[in-house]
């Protein structure tokens, strides 16, 4: 029989009069598996940073949530340190067995600075390890993920606390149970933050296309676009895809930072990555290193793209997109 552990979900989800996001979906999944959801076990606890709410509760429990723990203020304006201390105090009174994120930056800075906390701390009795990046926790709670610009595929064993990022696209949501847990709603009350304090927020405008972190098609742009972003938005447009760039491309100021792809910026991991006018250096390979089929088109034939990529077009972008998306068009039209 598997065993059932204690799973702590950090969730994301802010918008709960639908289904949660994509990522989330994934993060559930993974827990209700490791939980041990449908073959017994119910420890299955979600921590969302929205105000606690009886509809929130119950919201996490039809995917399963033993437990829901949230602030019972807004954290609209909040600082990180409101985000870190609700994390300390709902992993030392649920008591997980391991802890799951999403794989962004806002996570991996959360579960650093949790760590710290516990391992600093009288609730620290036992070690904290965090482990980003991860494409998988199995019934024994070790972690795999990917190394070295995806040449090697690692296992890791943290002998205590693993607070783990899971990368998107790396769950099938569909072979998880399914369950309703209890939804049990318990709120902490945050203390101000007054040396410090948000004067200002700017919403990100809002984006037709699909969200870069979990969209199953990414069309990315490096150096060779040369500032015409035409011919990508076409691609994408067609494809329904999202855009991505290399860090070249947001330090000339091409594409939002949002966009960047790499060691430095995001990791993907789509059905379908299509890399144009990106050489393929190592830096930018380790964003997209997990992509289920890649496809490479770059004018020079000696690229490092074309070593990892499943299909190449060795000629001129400008030319190989237009001819691309009218075969699309056309083919969508049958």
């Amino acid at each position: 029989m598997t065993t059932a552990y204690r799973v702590l979900v950090i969730s994301g989800t802010t918008n709960f009069a639908t289904e949660p996001s994509g990522v989330d979906r994934e993060l559930l999944a993974l827990a209700r598996l490791r939980a041990g959801i449908g073959q017994g076990g119910t420890q299955l606890g979600v921590l969302t940073f929205a105000q606690g709410s009886a509809d929130i509760a119950q919201f996490y429990a039809e995917q399963g949530a033993a437990r829901v723990f949230a602030p019972a203020q807004s954290l609209t304006d909040a600082l990180p340190a409101a985000r870190v201390e609700l994390a300390v105090q709902a992993i030392t009174e649920f008591g997980p067995d391991v802890v799951l994120a999403p794989h962004d930056i806002d996570s991996i800075e959360l579960l650093g600075r949790v760590a710290v906390r516990l391992g600093n701390s009288e609730a620290g009795s036992r070690p904290v390890g965090v482990v980003t990046g991860a494409h998988d926790v199995d019934d024994a709670l070790n972690i795999h993920k990917n190394v070295l610009a995806g040449e090697y595929d690692s296992t890791v064993r943290v002998e205590g606390l693993p607070l783990v990022t899971l990368r998107p696209n790396s769950v099938d949501t569909a072979a998880a149970p399914t369950a309703v847990g209890e939804g049990v709603l318990t709120t902490y009350t945050l203390p101000g933050y007054d040396t410090v304090r948000i004067t200002e927020i700017t919403e990100k405008p809002a984006s037709t296309r699909p969200d870069l972190e979990e969209a199953a098609i990414v069309v990315a742009a490096g150096r060779g676009i040369g500032g015409n972003l035409a011919p990508i938005e076409d691609l994408a447009d067609a494809l329904g895809a999202a855009i991505g760039s290399t860090r070249a491309v947001t330090d000339a100021g091409w594409l939002d930072h949002s966009t960047q792809i790499g060691q430095t910026g995001k990791s993907v991991s789509p059905e379908l990555y299509v890399s144009v006018g990106i050489s393929g250096a190592l830096q930018q390979k380790v964003g997209m290193d997990t992509s289920k089929t890649i496809v490479a088109i770059n004018k020079d034939a000696d690229a490092p793209i074309f070593e990892i990529a499943d299909f190449g077009v060795v000629g001129d972008l400008f030319t190989v997109i237009p001819q691309a998306v009218q075969e699309i068009h056309k083919r969508k039209q049958k």
